[in-house]
């Protein structure tokens, strides 16, 4: 069974274009960061309605960054209209990270930016639609914030258009470049007077912001649609720590993404205690939990959780797993390689973890983790995503194992235990060597990984410059024959039946004993939306009559019992 529910994910996969447009055995290029900067800061990945990916591909000048975007499809297509080189999109001024900037997808397909164009002309949203045309006109650039600030802005999807957040303010845009209904010019005062800010939206078409006043320890609140404070939560915002050592807590320069959501109701919230002097990283790392409805999940400490203990650490990424708990992965500079805790929702880590984590690199590897740009510092964020199963797949630059100077990616269960299904040592992506550095994994929701690189030639004068982004989609490894499959399972989860669905959306589900599972509809953030519960070994016909009326947009269909998990995308339309 397990057979032949894979031939039917790799038919989706892989039949549905022609072969020449099937990803090249060495990679595609798929654009470049900016012209003349010299060299790339990172990629992100962002999961479009269609299905298809959008790249953003950020460049590293001398005292700012360029980036520009790629549309491509899963089988290594560009979007109609797209260059090969991608869509320039903007070039920032000043000391201004990626990870202080928002790249989102709204429920048309639009891509939207909130953050900084240079650190003197305050706040602005930028807006891509599908086909590749900026909105409007020629020029995207809207005024959102006539407030100045050097902090950083970030931006979440709401029914329309986006929600764009910067310091103490909040904004809700349209597609049009305006507020939207009752949102005065210049956004609304979120009560939280902070420097660092998240936000994310609530599931009910507001939005809920992460910041980090200074002086007071980290808090959290809620907005509504209409502009107003969710009734019920305090003007300041819900505390998020009480204790002391949290006080001017920071996000530091690492946590890009410190607020996400963990399951229907709740959201899972990051940040970092203050610098010791004389230290090159974040003193600690603690986690918190809290509800919708303005009030902390009574199974966490009230001071917040702690995940890392005083270390030198970079690069520290919250990722949410799709189950309700998230992978809090860092670099240790001390000890030169990348760990992770696995934080499941009841605030309990997943598998044997010690204090400072698991490694997550192969055994024997030598990760080089110095590899953001031609300035030598370690990337904002580690390589990695979500995998449908709940564990990890994960990518890395090793400098030990054979072949030498390689890019590697290892698949790793939820409790960070090597995938049986994929080789322990991880999967070698070419070309490798000099020249060729890690810049984003993302998972395919299927079980593979879109991997993405920087290319370089290392004899030029400035090896550096005009640097080109590869990027190439490893399937899993169980449809390749590259390793010998992992044990058949009989736990099935069919291809949704319509799909595209303009309304009701059915599954077969294939149980192998009478252990009770749960078939759930997620949106990409990991919320959950539907949900049935199905019993009693063999084959069950599950529909979701009411799904045509969630927003359009890319979904996960899985199915949980005792056995494991399965997982397929589904994409609702109008």
């Amino acid at each position: 069974m397990r057979t032949a529910i894979l031939a039917i994910i790799g038919t989706l996969l892989l039949a549905a274009t022609t072969a020449s447009a099937d990803w090249p055995a060495g990679g595609k290029f798929v654009g470049s960061p900016y012209a003349s900067f010299h060299g790339s800061y990172g990629v992100n990945f962002l999961d479009l309605p269609s299905g298809d990916l959008a790249l953003v591909m950020f460049g590293v000048g001398g005292n700012g960054l360029g980036y520009s975007m790629q549309r491509i499809s899963p089988s290594g297509e560009f979007a109609s209209g797209w260059p090969a080189r991608g869509i320039v999109l903007g070039q920032f001024t000043g000391a201004i990270p990626p990870f202080q900037h928002g790249f989102v997808v709204d429920d048309s397909g639009c891509v939207w930016h909130g953050g900084d164009m240079s650190q003197s002309s305050g706040k602005v949203s930028k807006l891509l639609r599908p086909d590749g045309a900026l909105v409007p006109g020629t020029s995207a650039a809207w005024q959102t914030f006539t407030s100045v600030s050097t902090g950083p802005a970030d931006a979440a999807p709401a029914p329309g258009g986006a929600y764009i957040v910067e310091s103490s303010r909040i904004q809700r845009m349209t597609r049009a470049g305006t507020p939207a209904a009752g949102w005065p010019a210049n956004g609304i005062s979120t009560g939280i007077s902070a420097f660092d800010v998240s936000v994310v939206g609530d599931g009910a078409d507001g939005a809920v912001v992460l910041g980090l006043p200074l002086g007071e320890t980290p808090h959290a609140q809620r907005i509504d649609a209409n502009a107003i404070r969710h009734a019920g939560w305090p003007a300041a915002g819900v505390l998020l720590s009480n204790d002391p050592e949290d006080v001017d807590a920071d996000f530091g320069l690492e946590l890009g993404a410190p607020l996400i959501p963990s399951g229907p109701g709740a959201f899972i919230a990051a940040w970092g205690t203050p610098y010791q002097s004389g230290t090159d990283g974040i003193k600690k790392v603690k986690l918190q939990r809290f509800l919708l409805d303005g009030t902390l999940d009574p199974a966490w400490p009230p001071g917040g959780l702690l995940a890392v203990p005083a270390d030198s650490i970079s690069g520290v990424t919250l990722i949410p797993d799709g189950l309700g708990g998230g992978h809090l992965l860092w670099y240790n500079l001390h000890l030169h390689t990348i760990f992770g805790k696995h934080v499941l929702a009841s605030g309990q880590f997943a598998g044997a973890v010690g204090p400072y984590g698991i490694a997550l690199p192969a055994p024997g590897s030598q990760p080089h983790i110095t590899t953001r740009g031609y300035l030598g510092h370690p990337l904002g964020n580690v390589p990695a995503d979500a995998a449908p199963n709940g564990g990890l797949v994960f990518a890395w630059n090793d400098d030990a194992l054979a072949p030498t100077e390689s890019i590697r990616v290892r698949w790793l269960l939820s409790d960070y235990t090597a995938d049986p299904g994929e080789p322990a040592a991880g999967r070698l992506i070419v070309p490798t060597g000099p020249g060729t550095r890690l810049r984003g994994v993302h998972s395919d929701g299927v079980g593979g990984a879109y991997v993405a690189w920087e290319q370089y030639d290392p004899n030029q004068q400035d090896p550096f410059a005009d640097t080109d982004i590869w990027m190439t989609r490893l399937l899993p490894s169980s449809l390749l024959g590259v390793h010998p499959s992992p044990p058949l399972a009989t736990l099935a989860l069919s291809a949704p039946r319509p799909n595209p669905s303009h309304g009701a959306i059915t599954f077969d589900v294939t149980l192998p004993d009478d252990s009770p599972a749960r078939v759930e509809l997620l949106d990409i953030a990991g919320r959950v939306q539907r949900s049935q519960l199905v019993s009693g070994p063999g084959s069950h016909n599950v529909t979701f009559g009411d799904a045509g009326s969630l927003a359009p947009g890319l979904y996960f269909a899985r199915v949980t019992s005792r056995s494991g998990t399965r997982s397929m995308r589904v994409v609702l339309a109008r």
